[in-house]
């Protein structure tokens, strides 16, 4: 018998639709401006040599590079192609390495992240799974960083008139516009999954302690079951039993005991009295000494405190 799965609650499932449907926009924007070759473009007006480059295609019209006027450049190839070889020191520089290697890395985690959105929409992975979650996290967290990376050195190299000829008639692109989107998108997928995360970070608490509370087996701190003791008549190991005669009560011995019960009763008061009047008269004495006691045999009241006589020498 198959166990019958949670139903996630409203909120989650509102939640994880919100992160799909961005993700899906995000993911498609990137792969858009990371393919395409208009991130930076040059103005059709003005006829430049230079027409447009991106990631990985760069565009001329009869560019001929400095110190190189053997050969002019016609038309878009990809920066690696072995049309580029002379001058590929000068058209991907190693800031570009830098992007293209961090975009690379930034949509494929994109795609990771997808695959496992799509895979939650159709319970191949429980949506509710803290695991995944954390997962989309930290892979929207990595693209954000690497298409800000890309934004900024396009926008700084834009002005460099050592990189692409004549920065004065070129401008930022559509590619780059895209690219601006989809960091915009994955940002704000990156705070539905972190809300998210902390949503079923709650519930799960929560779950936890009601079931601690209700019954500890769901956790797994039940005890073993006991067994019931059964209910077995002792019987000896050797077959015998002793068995008890009881003896007839003398009502004359009974008499006799509680005399002297009695007595000794007596006995315990008269000797409690006897030690409550020596207590009394011993306690007449301010000094708490015995009179009898000094030296010389002299008796001295008893009731006021024994002075010695100046006339009378002292004796230690």
């Amino acid at each position: 018998m198959y166990e019958q799965r949670k139903q996630p609650s409203k909120k989650s499932t509102g939640l994880f639709a919100a992160s799909l449907t961005l993700t899906l926009l995000a993911v498609c924007t990137n792969f858009i401006s990371f393919v395409s070759p208009y991130w930076i473009q040059s103005i059709p007006s003005k006829h430049s040599q230079f027409e447009r480059i991106g990631l990985w295609t760069a565009c001329f019209n009869g560019y001929m590079r400095p110190g190189l006027y053997d050969k002019a450049y016609f038309g878009c190839y990809y920066i690696y192609y072995v049309e580029y070889d002379s001058v590929r020191g000068w058209i991907n520089p190693g800031w570009l390495y830098g992007i293209q290697t961090t975009s690379s890395v930034g949509i494929l985690l994109q795609f990771l992240v997808t695959f496992v959105l799509l895979s939650q929409s159709n319970r191949a992975i429980e949506r509710d799974d803290i695991r995944a979650v954390k997962f989309t996290l930290f892979g929207h967290f990595v693209t954000c960083i690497t298409l800000a990376a890309s934004l900024v050195a396009f926008a700084v190299a834009r002005y460099d008139s050592t990189w692409m000829p004549y920065p004065e008639m070129n401008v930022l692109s559509w590619s780059y516009a895209v690219a601006a989107l989809s960091f915009a998108l994955t940002s704000a997928v990156f705070l539905v999954d972190f809300f998210r995360y902390l949503y079923l970070e709650a519930l799960a608490e929560r779950q936890s302690d009601d079931a601690l509370l209700k019954d500890t087996d769901p956790v797994g701190l039940s005890s073993p079951p006991m067994k019931e003791a059964r209910d077995v008549p002792y019987t000896p190991s050797g077959g015998d039993v002793l068995s008890v005669t009881p003896r007839p009560i003398d009502p004359g011995m009974m008499e006799e005991e509680e005399d002297e019960m009695m007595q000794e009763g007596d006995g315990q008061v008269d000797f409690d009295d006897q030690v409550d009047n020596e207590a009394a008269s011993s306690s007449r004495n301010f000094n708490g000494l015995d009179p009898r006691r000094l030296r010389n045999g002299r008796d001295v009241d008893e009731y006021r405190p024994m002075v010695r006589s100046s006339r009378e020498p002292a004796i230690y």
